[in-house]
């Protein structure tokens, strides 16, 4: 990744998206477009920040059956994104769908699974617990 820097672009209206976009250097950051810009502003939000410079990650964390999960990355992969999440509890084969579908891309797919920000340190100290016990399997990092 040429950013370590990435800025939310969250916005609803044109016109604010347009105004911290005009604040941002390409040449510094990377920009972040959610499901409230892109399911607000379109495609276009994703073209006018290509268009400035700006490599674009785009967080959708698309959730659903493999297939349709699969349609829907088919359907971006035409857009100008170094990076998109698909969320990872849609489990294995959605996941597989996805990667498969930015086979012939540049596009990293990322899979969050738990918004830490939604739980408390007492279930997740439980669930690494859990999976201590039935799967060895790396805890999950919670620290900030």
């Amino acid at each position: 990744m040429k950013h370590s820097i990435i800025v939310a672009l969250d916005e609803h209206n044109q016109e604010k998206f347009d105004d911290v976009l005009s604040q941002l250097d390409p040449g510094l950051c990377m920009v972040k477009i959610g499901s409230v810009s892109f399911n607000s502003l379109g495609r276009e939000c994703v073209l006018k920040a290509a268009n400035k410079g700006f490599d674009i990650f785009l967080d959708l964390k698309l959730h659903d059956i493999p297939n349709t999960v699969k349609k829907s990355i088919d359907g971006l992969v035409n857009l100008p994104i170094k990076m998109m999440t698909v969320h990872a509890s849609g489990g294995q084969k959605m996941l597989e769908e996805s990667v498969a579908a930015t086979i012939n891309t540049d596009i990293k797919i990322f899979g969050p699974s738990i918004g830490k920000s939604r739980i408390s340190k007492k279930f997740l100290d439980k669930l690494n617990k859990e999976f201590d016990e039935k799967s060895k399997s790396k805890k999950i990092d919670y620290s900030s």
